[in-house]
């Protein structure tokens, strides 16, 4: 029987032990149990469509189509024609629809939507996307309140990258390595500079930037490390510019920094696996293979040592 979870297409995605990944890790895989509707909350760039399409994989109606509008890209009666033609067409009942940014939607496209869903009670499922949660009744701008209850049966919040640090370097690793996955040219990690670099970065284009800074240092990288000249002008550049002073100003070590950060979570999951090597790996989101290389590359254990099995 087919395992259910997050799909390892986009586990790398939800890579790190921080408090906040664990919870969306843990949320995505109980809406992945049930067809609920579910809206995922977060900025853009911080993954909501990777969500979105881990629920879907990894559920029981992953054999039906995941239909996606972008709710933005569309005026009010293109929105409506489209939703009644879904709606209306049986072929579509067990069908999964992706409403993003769904707070787009005009006040009268919301009105239709609410109609629409009250008229076809127990038809297909929705997950939405929206920047913020849905505007309380009392606010300037207020979202259909009864929408909304619909739509948000369960709310998934996707941290911003920089509320979640520690989980950077693991997910940069687990990025790199799904780009290794598919080239010729396999880059082994980042130096510490690199890193170092990356962790005082503010990221406002959250995760995607993350996945771009990454590919463009696989793409120029010439060693088999990544090193700061390989990352791009954004980075370096925003950096010197002291887009973030305050950090520039913590007398932090950031090297020691770094290492303490992943030993730390690597640590922390072998505990919790009670010193299980593949059960601490599924937990921080890693394949048996590449834990094993983070753990030699941290000095946790030796090559020779008997407990090393990395296939």
């Amino acid at each position: 029987r087919r395992r259910r979870g997050i799909p390892a297409a986009q586990r790398q995605r939800f890579v790190g032990v921080s408090a906040q990944i664990r919870r969306v890790r843990e949320q995505v895989e109980m809406a992945s149990k049930c067809r609920a509707h579910v809206l995922i909350v977060g900025a853009p760039g911080s993954g909501r469509q990777h969500v979105a399409t881990a629920i879907h994989a990894g559920g029981g109606e992953a054999e039906h189509p995941l239909i996606p509008v972008v709710c933005a890209d569309l005026d009010e009666l293109t929105f409506m024609e489209q939703m009644a033609r879904f709606m209306q067409d049986p072929a579509t009942t067990a069908a999964t629809l992706l409403l993003h940014d769904i707070d787009r939607l005009s006040t009268h496209s919301q009105q239709f939507l609410h109609r629409m869903l009250i008229e076809q009670a127990g038809g297909c499922r929705i997950l939405s996307t929206a920047r913020a949660p849905f505007s309380p009744p009392n606010a300037e701008a207020p979202f259909h309140s009864e929408l909304a209850l619909l739509l948000s049966t369960a709310v998934i919040e996707l941290p911003p990258l920089e509320e979640r640090l520690p989980d950077l370097p693991l997910l940069a690793q687990a990025l790199l390595e799904e780009i290794n996955f598919d080239s010729k040219k396999q880059i082994g990690g980042f130096k510490d500079e690199a890193l170092r670099q990356l962790i005082i970065y503010h990221w406002p284009e959250d995760v995607d930037e993350l996945q771009q800074v990454v590919r463009h240092a696989h793409r120029h990288c010439q060693g088999p490390l990544i090193d700061v000249d390989d990352l791009p002008d954004s980075v370096r550049l925003g950096n010197e510019a002291a887009y973030r002073p305050r950090r520039a100003r913590q007398d932090i070590d950031l090297t020691q920094l770094l290492i303490d950060v992943e030993v730390q979570c690597i640590e922390r999951a072998l505990r919790q696996a009670k010193g299980n090597k593949a059960g601490a790996a599924r937990m921080l989101g890693l394949s048996r293979p590449r834990f094993y290389r983070r753990l030699l590359a941290l000095k946790l254990i030796e090559e020779d040592s008997p407990d090393f099995q990395p296939d």
